[in-house]
């Protein structure tokens, strides 16, 4: 009986540049494909393929006598022609405990370029669907990437390695929810719909935000990101008379100068004088003026504040470092505990059934030989000398993990093994 390895073998954003991961990646579609043809091909019996714009691995269950490095090799040179053999050097393979422990860290986010970001949780149980989907996962790979999924949920639950904003866009509307505490009752102006902007637009739709005006030099960007958002797109050249209905305002364009000055402010927000005025600055160079923070009511942050959030939020999140690790080393020890009882139920569910029928079949012949009352009384005694002469030695067998690995003993896989010759359980 050939034992079974867990592999996986990918590359990231730490290993190799944009170029690489491109030509590695892999479509849904492509992996709804992929995935049953490795099974079919290769001596792979289960598999799973994690692909998003920082990593793509494959993980696999193959027999232990098969070489990863080689299966890896093979794997490239099918798939994906395109990577020279040169670049197989960018890619990393782990096996066993080693496969598993990268797993948990990469779905907890630990591996991820910004620490704690939450959508590889996701892609990761997307990666799962497709193969459940494809039915290329079986008893190891499941419990492995469902036990993932938890691990996260644990590590993100329990310490605080994903909170806190990390990106400047993500602080900014932190911020105003600090500012605000309740957005539902406020609106919003955006000025420039750019990739940051854009990212501001969308977690301020997040965050419930009452009303987003948003405006662009190119209006159609405007448009099309109010269209998506459901907001309000405004001409560029009159964003400034919005100044007297809103109460946040982020600016986020790509001008050389300022586009809002001291005075620009003072003469459009007349008549809400009252009511404070908010504006959130992470352009570079800067939108807005920094005199306009001297306007009784106004209020300004520029980038350097927001920097500072994001810095505070980060080292937080290292800070949590030991701890999630601590977690993640638990869970990987609690799988391969798991793991290794695979191999010792079926030796011990096996051991039992050959006394079991050795009794019964003794006990038979003394049948018509007694009455039933008698009988009777040989069978229990038979069944409780039979479960006294087998709980030690079973009591042993689920011991044999805990002794792995202690200065040269025998390990476990050969324990079961030698028991299994002994009794002749056959494989």
């Amino acid at each position: 009986m050939k034992s079974k390895q867990i592999a996986l073998f990918g590359t990231s954003f730490k290993q190799s540049d944009i170029k690489l991961r491109e030509k590695i990646a892999f479509t849904p579609e492509e992996i709804s494909t992929l995935l049953p043809a490795i099974l079919q091909n290769t001596p792979a019996e289960e598999t799973v393929i994690l692909s998003t714009c920082n990593r793509t691995e494959v993980y696999i269950s193959l027999p232990e006598d098969q070489s990863v490095r080689e299966y890896m090799h093979r794997f490239l040179a099918a798939y994906r022609k395109e990577i020279d053999p040169e670049e197989y050097e960018h890619f990393y393979i782990y096996t066993d405990e080693a496969a598993c422990h990268h797993l948990f860290r990469v779905t907890s986010g630990l591996e991820s370029m910004v620490l704690g970001e939450p959508q590889i949780t996701g892609q990761v149980k997307d990666a799962l669907k497709l193969a459940m989907e494809g039915e290329t996962v079986k008893t190891l790979l499941s419990r492995m990437f469902t036990t993932a999924l938890q691990v996260s949920k644990r590590v993100r639950t329990d310490t605080s390695v994903a909170s806190g904003a990390v990106s400047v866009a993500y602080a900014a509307v932190e911020l105003a929810q600090k500012i605000f505490r309740d957005l539902s009752k406020q609106k919003a102006l955006l000025i420039g719909a750019g990739e940051t902007g854009q990212l501001v637009a969308r977690h301020l739709k997040k965050k419930g935000i009452g009303e987003i005006f948003i405006t662009n030099r190119t209006f159609s960007k405007a448009e099309a990101l109010a269209g998506e958002l459901g907001a309000h797109p405004h001409p560029f050249e009159s964003f400034k008379s919005l100044l007297n209905q809103v109460d946040l305002v982020i600016g986020s364009t790509g001008a050389p100068n300022c586009i809002l000055s001291k005075d620009d402010v003072k003469t459009n927000r007349s008549s809400r004088k009252s009511s404070p005025l908010f504006f959130i600055d992470i352009a570079v160079p800067r939108d807005f003026d920094p005199e306009i923070n001297k306007l009784s009511n106004v209020f300004l942050n520029d980038i350097d504040s927001l920097q500072q959030i994001v810095d505070h939020n980060l080292q937080k999140r290292r800070d949590e470092l030991p701890l999630a690790e601590e977690m993640i080393n638990e869970e990987v020890a609690l799988f391969q505990k798991w793991r290794q009882s695979l191999t010792l139920t079926p030796t011990i569910v096996a051991l039992r059934e050959k006394f079991e029928a050795i009794r019964e079949m003794e006990l038979e012949k003394y049948r018509h030989r007694t009455d039933p009352d008698e009988f009777e009384q040989m069978e229990r005694l038979s069944r409780g000398l039979l479960n006294k002469f087998l709980h030690l030695p079973l009591s042993q067998i689920k011991r044999f993990n805990d002794h792995d690995n202690n200065n040269g003993a025998i390990d476990s896989a050969t324990k079961i093994h030698i028991l299994r010759e002994i009794f002749d359980l056959g494989e």
